[in-house]
């Protein structure tokens, strides 16, 4: 049976012909199918071209066309055939921006903000997403770029509707863009309710809405990632496979020669005072770990409750693959008149190996010989004794500790100390002065180190200091308590515009118990220590 119905051709061949967006007149009949073009060529009538094969064919009149047309319509409705439409369009995407901000850094590791800055570089963020109405989530990976160091997303386009963040994790490529399997992850967002939820003002999940023809955009925070607090995160689909979270333990002490050499440095912060330091200090350190040469995170132990406690190390070990390990140790040791992590050892081993320990399954070791038995024991730090000290009688002396130049101005300390002698000869101290020529020096300040002395905190400017004190400068006013059998330890800072000869006097009875100090002194001093202008 034949019949012929229009359709709409688009540079589609329809039983060979081709043709542009013209409506056709397509002959079903098993003797002559064909396409046929129709062109209107008055408003009354109508032709039909028949193929090359078929030029014979006769015209055909309006009656019969619309005999025709009826009888397309009667067949197309009995034979159930679907009429052919124009595709849908494809529904409009919008784009989608993710600030990135760092929260809080989590303690003993490294600092947040600087794990996300423009140094680590990191490559791309990945994304689980699950879109309101879908089945299940999908994770998208989009690429990181830096404005001024901050780190911005590239835009991504989403269908119009509500989405939920599932994850969020920054990743560096490691210079394999091809290979996502190795990319390490730098930060991550953190979920409600996990041990790092403090450390941000948002939690995931976070939902957010894509809305035609408006700027979308988000700000996620992010904390700095080390496997070893993977369960920190709470992550929900991001999973450590086949990986065992291992943990070693460290004790160190630091062997020093000279206590004065620490004062007011970390360690007197944290035992809290200069009095309590000793020869043998517990050491300030920190282990970075490193997994197949790759910085996986640093521990350290600086603060009051961790520098009298083993440092706990965790890391993760992944059981498919071979993972050597480096653990790099730095204590805080003192340079110049400044104190800072210097690197001393690394201990390497591989996958479940652990590091020579005592029968306590703590790893001791001690910077100088004060531990001869510890683990590991390490050449002592000599720190160079760039002090000159000079006696001022009646059990006094005064040193100069140190000289910095900041700026091409000069900041000194010297340390005045008593010897606790007592008697006729050792008075107790009612003021010490130091000389300056005047206008040359100013912020003066004066600290009790040691011993039970004590001042009004009156600091005399001058210059002229009067009839007991022989020369222009400022001093130190009404001390009590040092000398006259009662030792101690004060320091006095200030700063001059020039280095200078310079005499010190410290008053007690009516003793003036002086010192002389060269400008060669001082700057014997400064460039000793490396504290020279820059």
């Amino acid at each position: 049976m034949g019949g012929f119905f229009f359709v709409y051709c688009y540079e589609s061949k329809v039983n060979s012909c081709l043709q542009n967006s013209h409506t056709y007149l397509f002959l079903l009949d098993s003797a002559e199918p064909g396409c046929y073009f129709c062109n209107t060529v008055k408003t009354t009538q109508y032709k039909v071209l028949n193929e090359s094969n078929h030029s014979g064919r006769k015209r055909i009149t309006m009656k019969k066309f619309r005999f025709c047309l009826i009888f397309l319509l009667t067949w197309f409705a009995n034979s159930g055939c679907n009429k052919l439409t124009e595709s849908e369009p494809m529904p409009s995407m919008y784009e989608m921006n993710f600030n990135i901000r760092a929260g809080l850094s989590p303690g003993g590791l490294k600092d947040t903000p600087g794990c996300i800055n423009e140094n680590t570089i990191a490559s791309y963020v990945e994304v689980t997403l699950f879109k309101q109405g879908d089945i299940a989530p999908s994770t998208v990976k989009i690429n990181v770029y830096y404005i001024n160091g901050q780190p911005y997303t590239n835009s991504i386009k989403l269908l119009p509707g509500t989405y939920e963040i599932q994850e969020f994790i920054m990743r560096n490529d490691n210079n394999t863009p091809d290979n996502f399997g190795d990319d390490p992850v730098i930060a991550a967002a953190v979920h409600e309710g996990a041990p790092y939820a403090n450390l941000v003002t948002s939690w995931l999940t976070k939902d957010f809405a894509i809305t035609p023809y408006k700027k979308n955009m988000m700000e996620v925070e992010l904390v700095c990632y080390d496997e070893a607090n993977f369960t920190s995160f709470g992550f929900e689909y991001f999973k450590l496979d086949q990986t065992v979270i291992r943990e070693q333990h460290f004790f160190g002490d630091l062997c020093i020669q000279n206590v004065y050499d620490y004062y007011n440095s970390p360690y007197s912060q944290l035992l809290g005072g200069n009095a309590n330091l000793l020869l043998d200090l517990p050491a300030i350190f920190q282990i970075e770990v490193l997994r197949n040469g790759i910085s996986t995170g640093t521990f350290n132990n600086n603060s009051i409750t961790g520098i009298s406690e083993p440092l706990k190390v965790q890391y993760a070990d992944r059981l498919a693959i071979t993972d050597n390990f480096e653990f790099k140790l730095s204590a805080m040791i003192r340079s110049g008149v400044s104190f800072q992590y210097q690197y001393l050892h690394s201990w390497n081993f591989q996958d479940s190996e652990k590091i020579q320990a005592g029968t306590d399954g703590v790893v001791d070791f001690a910077i100088g010989n004060c531990l001869p038995d510890a683990d590991l024991v390490l050449p002592p730090v000599v720190v160079p004794d760039c002090e000159i000290s000079k006696p001022n009688g009646g059990g006094f002396t005064t040193t100069i500790q140190s000289v910095v130049c900041t700026n091409n101005s000069y900041r000194i300390v010297l340390r005045v100390e008593h010897d606790g002698c007592g008697g006729s000869s050792c008075k107790e101290l009612s003021h010490f002065s130091v000389e300056a020529d005047p206008g040359t020096y100013s912020n003066v300040i004066a600290e009790v180190i040691s011993g039970p002395m004590t001042y009004d905190h009156t600091i005399v400017m001058g210059p002229n200091l009067g009839n007991s004190t022989p020369f222009q400068g400022f001093k130190v006013d009404n001390t009590k308590n040092i000398g006259g059998g009662k030792a101690g330890i004060f320091t006095v800072s200030y700063t001059l515009t020039t280095l200078q000869d310079q005499q010190v006097l410290a008053k007690a009875g009516n003793s003036l118990q002086m010192a002389s100090f060269t400008l060669a002194d001082f700057t014997s001093v400064m460039n000793c220590n490396h504290t020279g202008c820059k």
